[in-house]
C-alpha cells in the first residue's frame, strides 16, 4: 500500500518510548513501509545533529511522541519544517 515509506519516529528512551517506537515500526512494516529509530540512525562517530537532520529532510512523515514532554523530542519536532 505505501511502498518505500520512510518514517521517522522521534520518542523518548525510555521504556515506554521504546514501545511505541515498536508498535509503530510493525504498523507501518504491515503498510509496506519502514521505520527509522533515533537510537538506529546515528553509526559510530556520527555527529548527532547531522544525522537528525538527514533523517528529517529524507523522511516521507515523521511521528513525535510528545506525551512525555521529552525536551529532545521537542528539540528534534523543532527541526522539521
Amino acid at each position: 500500500m505505501y511502498a518505500h515509506l520512510k518514517v521517522f519516529v522521534l520518542a523518548p528512551f525510555s521504556p515506554a518510548g521504546l514501545d511505541i517506537q515498536e508498535t509503530l515500526r510493525n504498523a507501518v512494516a504491515q503498510a509496506g513501509g519502514a521505520v527509522v529509530r533515533m537510537d538506529e540512525a546515528i553509526g559510530p562517530g556520527a555527529r548527532w545533529s547531522n544525522a537528525v537532520m538527514r533523517h528529517i529532510r529524507e523522511a516521507d512523515l515523521i511521528i513525535a511522541e510528545t506525551s512525555q514532554q521529552n525536551p529532545n523530542v521537542f528539540l528534534q519536532l523543532g527541526s522539521a519544517d
